[in-house]
């Protein structure tokens, strides 16, 4: 299988161990930012920032027809700010951060391991101590691939591969051409065990 971004090779060169070779090197898409866990995010976002929005609004509009001018009512304006920024964050900010993260992550799969680079982070799996592994295909040919048993992530709860809560699998989310990457990872771990 030829590399299908060999641009990015040289990252993961330093990291190879003696007799390992690069069979396969990508990253995911930045521009899919929406899965299928937004199914349940989406609808539950937009509750969340319209009770946020319209509690902030009745509140200043509650301490501004005081004509007390207690400053103790302004709390209640103050309270719904977190609230704001969590549903602006759940509306739009979780998108540009998944895009930023997607940005700047690399996955490579060599002879021995699969090695994923995430800014400054490197994590390895070995294939020959992997338990399972798993693909989740979409209609277009791109896919994730577990390296292990996990979460199911488009359970809306389970937000480990975007966030970094819950159980810690390792996997390659959104690549392209997922059922040749994991053909390949699959007959590489093969042959390891073979040996």
């Amino acid at each position: 299988m030829d590399l299908y971004n060999t641009n990015i090779t040289p990252l993961f060169q330093p990291l190879l161990h003696e007799n390992e070779e690069i069979l396969w090197v990508g990253r995911p898409n930045p521009r899919k930012v929406i899965g299928p866990e937004d199914l349940y995010l989406i609808p539950f976002s937009l509750f969340w920032s319209g009770f946020a929005f319209f509690w902030e609004y009745m509140a200043i509009t509650q301490t501004r027809s005081e004509s007390s001018g207690d400053p103790s009512a302004w709390v209640f304006s103050l309270f719904g700010l977190p609230f704001i920024l969590v549903g602006l964050y759940m509306l739009i900010g979780r998108f540009i951060y998944k895009s930023w993260k997607k940005s700047h992550t690399y996955y490579a799969v060599t002879t021995q391991r699969v090695i994923i680079l995430q800014g400054r982070r490197v994590s390895t799996t070995r294939l020959d101590a992997l338990p399972t592994l798993n693909m989740e295909l979409n209609h277009d040919g791109s896919g994730d691939i577990l390296l292990g048993n996990g979460p199911n992530p488009t359970w809306p709860f389970m937000w480990s591969r975007f966030y970094g809560y819950g159980p810690s699998v390792p996997q390659l989310n959104d690549v392209p051409k997922v059922q040749q990457v994991y053909t390949l990872i699959e007959d590489a771990r093969q042959r390891l065990k073979a040996q």
